[in-house]
């Protein structure tokens, strides 16, 4: 029978420093953001979207409190 000890004993731990050092970039990112704008970036960024055109509408809706994504949908499909 092999006890639990002589497995962890053999095991291989995955967390290399190139990991942990990822990993302490992304709580930094986090952290020295002031506002979520600020963890926006990429290649994404910048681009047009087909949603632009409704974009004041889902904002309006948004301070409504209307958060859910597929009722909003539900409603601009209507609209073109």
């Amino acid at each position: 029978m092999i006890s639990a000890y002589g497995i962890l004993a053999r095991a291989t731990f995955t967390c290399t420093p190139t990991r942990t050092a990822d990993r302490r970039r992304t709580v930094k990112l986090f952290a020295d953001a002031a506002i979520p704008e600020d963890l926006f970036h990429g290649q994404w960024q910048g681009r047009p979207s087909k949603l632009d055109a409704f974009k004041p509408y889902l904002d309006d809706r948004w301070n409504q409190g209307c958060t859910n994504a597929w009722t909003v949908w539900e409603e601009i499909v209507p609209l073109g």
